[in-house]
């Protein structure tokens, strides 16, 4: 399998904020649309029949400024589902993956996500689960937290 390039990878994402700021040579970097916050536990069994997801709520990011255009989620400890900006566009193909892991900011901001493996078939939207820590995080809307890569045979 070889990693897509830049401007074949693009053609693949709808959404796009801003192309020249999150496009790479192998990957596109994606942003937060939305962050949701866990209040109730999911169930998961052996056979699936039992199977509920967790129960979230949307938190709504505040503006320092009135007049700012964009607010800030201030995350405490916890763990968190971003929803993002950015869709896969579905493709027939069967012989592509994409990767899905945080972007070098939300590292450094002391983040942590577990990285995705997501067939291209499957649905669209993207999103992944983050974990805050003690310390907590600030998280801008439409900031770069992740990153995607896709890969064909």
């Amino acid at each position: 399998m070889k990693l897509i390039e830049g401007d074949q990878l693009k053609t693949r994402i709808d959404s796009i904020i801003h192309l020249p700021t999150q496009q790479r040579e192998h990957q596109i970097d994606l942003t937060v649309e939305n962050i949701y916050s866990n209040v109730r536990s999911g169930t998961l069994d052996f056979g699936g029949s039992e199977l509920q997801s967790a129960e979230s709520k949307r938190l709504e990011p505040q503006k320092k400024n009135k007049d700012d255009d964009y607010g800030w989620w201030e995350l405490s400890e916890g763990h968190y589902r971003v929803i993002l900006n950015e869709e896969l566009k579905i493709n027939d193909s069967s012989n592509e993956l994409a990767v899905l892991t945080l972007h070098p900011h939300g590292r450094q901001a002391s983040l942590s996500a577990p990285t995705q493996v997501l067939p291209i078939s499957e649905e669209p939207d993207l999103q992944m689960n983050i974990s805050v820590p003690s310390i907590g995080c600030n998280i801008k809307e439409n900031a770069r937290i992740a990153t995607l890569f896709i890969l064909e045979e």
